[in-house]
């Protein structure tokens, strides 16, 4: 393993990815499943429920890891060289997403492209490589490559937002970083106005997955980096407290088990509660929280599940559909 990863975020991608796992075991996966009951299978079912929000956790990391980048970017040169990042981050997710595209093509596992006519095939195979298809009216066949694009809006806005803050900063005399709280609470604020307005509609099945409703945690994660650059006094509070606040990301998680993504709840005040409270995990685990256990053998292996949280969540949701003798 590379000895500049630290170890206990890649447990905690190794969570988020066995919590992924959790949410996809269904009847056809393992028929016994369906059998389950009792206390036991009350836990099994809300720990199934609450899995869906491994997502959510990774979207945190990732925004919190990535912002990283950039902040270290504008701390050493003063600006963003928005080519070599997307470059860099096209490197690392494109190969294994082009090739799923390719294999389930192919195989015709997902069935995403539409072979009606030779504009609708071209329009299929374009929106799943322009990263559009959580915005596909009728579902996106190809699963959770839904959050993929999310994450790829997200790639392609947050140089683009911090640029903009540094040459605003700059006409206002102030400090770059000191427009980044700023800058969350309008995301946060925005991604909020726009879930409560849907709810005034009808929600889709699919509005979990749109990135104007979703980018917010992505965003609570860049103002946690935030908070470490600048050795906030928040980060100070935590860590003498650290039970306390282990107690407050727990409650602001566990509503997820009881709720859908697109319940009213979740699309009020849900989604952002689930963030802050996996914020605050993060925050703990940063702060080395699981430095006591991280080197037993179950937190090595789930930190390995981690190191390749990336391709597992990518691939595992297709294996059983794929032709395989």
């Amino acid at each position: 393993m590379d000895k500049s990863r630290i170890k206990s975020l890649d447990i905690l991608r190794g969570i988020a990815i066995l919590l992924v796992f959790i949410n996809h075991i269904e009847p056809r996966i393992s028929p016994a499943v369906s059998e389950v009951a009792g206390i036991s299978g009350f836990l099994f079912w809300k720990a199934k429920q609450l899995g869906w929000t491994g997502v959510d956790l990774f979207f945190v990391i990732s925004g919190f890891l990535i912002s990283g980048l950039l902040f270290s970017e504008l701390e050493n040169k003063g600006t963003i060289d928005w080519r070599l990042f997307w470059i860099r981050r096209a490197f690392k997710i494109w190969p294994s997403y082009l090739l799923l595209l390719l294999v389930l093509a192919i195989t015709g596992a997902t069935h995403y492209i539409d072979f009606t006519t030779p504009l609708s095939a071209l329009e299929s195979i374009a929106t799943h490589l322009l990263f559009l298809q959580n915005y596909i009216p009728s579902g996106n066949p190809n699963g959770p490559t839904w959050s993929l694009a999310i994450e790829e809006h997200f790639y392609i806005l947050l140089p683009i937002l911090l640029s903009f803050i540094v040459a605003l900063s700059a006409m206002l005399s102030l400090q770059w970083s000191d427009m980044i709280p700023w800058l969350t609470l309008l995301v946060i604020a925005a991604c909020l106005i726009l879930r409560i307005a849907t709810l005034n509609g009808t929600i889709l099945a699919d509005d979990y997955a749109r990135t104007h409703l979703r980018i917010d945690s992505l965003m609570i994660g860049v103002y946690l980096n935030h908070l470490v650059r600048t050795y906030s006094p928040v980060l100070t509070w935590v860590q003498e407290h650290r039970l306390v606040a282990l107690l407050a990301a727990v409650l602001l998680i566990v509503p997820a088990a009881f709720f859908s993504r697109i319940h009213p709840f979740m699309f009020s005040v849900g989604f952002l509660m689930l963030s802050i409270g996996y914020a605050i995990l993060l925050t703990l685990v940063y702060q080395g929280l699981l430095k006591p256990v991280e080197s037993n053998f179950i937190m090595t292996g789930v930190a390995r599940v981690g190191l390749w949280s990336y391709n597992i969540y990518l691939w595992h949701f297709f294996i059983i559909m794929l032709p395989i003798p």
